[in-house]
């Protein structure tokens, strides 16, 4: 008899800690960092004149990151909804080469990334500790800088984006109040407005796979535990 409540305990203690992690209407301060990396080479034919035509090489190459700190909830049954601020970067390069392999474009740009947004997810718990999660955010932030070109000469850049990304990642409770989190965004529908011309509205774009990909860290802190 002894031996049949032993083991009665040893499982209901697994399914309580499910229970109360799922059911968890926790107040969250979280910070997620994410970065992506993107490389790509490309010819280009054209008409010229005199000759009738030219290829040109072009070799683009961007990366960026960004920092999310915010404040969020868990509404109960392993929802999760908050706000975040979005501060980074972006660096742009890109080259152009002609059929002699001589540069004849050059241009670096250096953008400065501020905003922020709102993020919503689902948890899957499979353990007291571990976590499997899918969610999506919505941020709005602008990009401002400048791009200097093989000449010398540089342009004031300022762009407008909104942009929804899809999450899906681990989640896992390293103690009692601090989880460590790591995701994989495959890519982000987004709009984008150049803040310099006038313009009314968005142009909008889906950019998924290698070009739009992000990769993600994070850390969360229960600050108050219901």
């Amino acid at each position: 008899m002894v031996f049949l409540s032993a083991i009665f305990i040893s499982q209901l203690v697994p399914i309580q800690e499910l229970v109360a992690q799922t059911d968890s209407k926790d107040i969250i301060i979280r910070s997620g960092y994410s970065f992506s990396k993107y490389s790509d080479h490309f010819s280009t034919v054209f008409q010229a004149t005199p000759n009738p035509e030219e290829t040109h090489q072009s070799t683009f190459k961007k990366s960026s990151y960004y920092f999310t700190p915010g404040v969020g909830k868990f509404l109960g049954k392993g929802y999760y909804l908050g706000a975040q601020m979005v501060i980074g970067q972006s660096k742009i390069n890109h080259t152009i080469l002609n059929e002699n392999n001589e540069t004849i474009l050059h241009a670096d740009t250096d953008l400065d990334r501020i905003g922020g947004g709102v993020l919503f997810r689902k948890y899957f718990t499979l353990s007291g500790k571990l976590s499997p999660f899918a969610g999506l955010s919505t941020n709005f932030y602008r990009e401002k800088g400048s791009t200097l070109g093989y000449s010398g000469q540089s342009v004031a850049r300022k762009t407008n984006y909104i942009a929804s990304e899809i999450h899906v990642g681990v989640n896992y409770m390293i103690l009692p109040r601090l989880s460590i989190e790591a995701y994989y965004s495959p890519g982000k529908f987004y709009g984008e407005k150049n803040a310099y011309a006038d313009e009314d509205g968005y142009d909008y774009e889906v950019d998924f796979g290698k070009r739009g990909q992000e990769f993600s860290f994070g850390i969360n802190y229960h600050l108050v535990k219901y």
